[in-house]
């Protein structure tokens, strides 16, 4: 444990995650989830577009570093039209990726709420925050979608 906690700490970025994501299915009771949970979502923050649509398509294998999916999924989805641009996009990413680990009927609930033709907000932020979450469900879900 010593050894995945001070890689961890050392190495960021895309390869981090990767790496972590190799890990996942054979780490148990690690007191450093709550470490590794932030420093996946802070690449839907800080990282660059490319990094963000690949590392929102390994989520579903990261799942088990994730307390509350359904909250953070819940919390993006009410919070994302608040968000500057640049932020918007990464939570796109990371929103569909949860969404791709958690279940379908999920996924189905919160594509429809995009789609929403009713959707009560006019607001340039929100309307810009749904174009990202489609594009989001279009490069995790493809043909699905």
């Amino acid at each position: 444990m010593k050894v995945l906690e001070s890689y961890i700490n050392r190495v960021k970025g895309i390869s981090n995650i990767l790496f972590l994501g190799v890990l996942a299915p054979y780490l148990e009771n690690v007191s450093s989830f709550q470490m590794v949970e932030r420093r996946i979502t802070d690449i839907f923050v800080e990282g660059d577009l490319s990094d963000q649509k690949a590392i929102s398509k390994c989520i579903p294998d990261l799942m088990s570093f994730f307390k509350e999916p359904e909250l953070k999924v819940k919390n993006i989805f009410e919070e994302i039209g608040q968000m500057d641009e640049k932020k918007q996009v990464g939570q796109a990413f990371l929103f569909t990726g949860l969404l791709k680990g958690i279940n379908a009927s999920e996924t189905m609930y919160y594509l429809e709420k995009v789609l929403d033709k009713d959707y009560p907000s006019k607001k340039r932020g929100d309307k810009v925050a749904r174009l990202w979450m489609l594009l989001a469900f279009i490069s995790n879900f493809g043909r699905m979608v």
